[in-house]
């Protein structure tokens, strides 16, 4: 599933945005924590964690071509998939694209139609949140 936008800002400002993972807790949905497992700065294979509550995913990435892609596989966690970050120039606005394959994986596998329907609308509201974000800031 994925949710796009397009966001008055450069692809590389976006980049930089959303390549610094700690910035996830600004624009996606239950995110308290997040950061870099490896040293900085974000590249391929780097890894890192996602933590929602008392839930943590870890991540690695597996593409990395700045300032248009970023790709991951999940690591661990209560979900199994791969997801990533798009990025197009459209004009002097950026075209965002996150992608997220995942499924639910342990108790959480009989959730499975629900967390669809809420992933879809998550993404929608992140990839907005994102957009207020970066255009309402300096």
């Amino acid at each position: 599933m994925s949710a796009t936008t397009t966001i008055a800002r450069t692809p590389a400002d976006v980049f930089a945005f959303v390549a610094d993972v700690a910035n996830d807790v600004k624009w996606r949905t239950g995110v308290t924590d997040a950061g870099l497992s490896t040293e900085p700065p974000l590249a391929l294979g780097s890894e890192g964690y996602a933590r929602a509550g008392k839930t943590v995913t870890t991540w690695k990435v597996v593409d990395f071509a700045e300032p248009t892609a970023v790709a991951w596989e999940l690591t661990s966690g209560p979900f199994a998939g791969n997801g990533g970050y798009q990025l197009e120039p459209a004009g002097d606005h950026t075209r965002f694209t996150l992608v997220a394959d995942v499924t639910p994986e342990g108790w959480y596998r009989f959730l499975g139609p629900l967390f669809q329907r809420m992933g879809r609308r998550q993404n929608k509201a992140d990839v907005e949140q994102l957009r207020v974000l970066l255009e309402t800031s300096t």
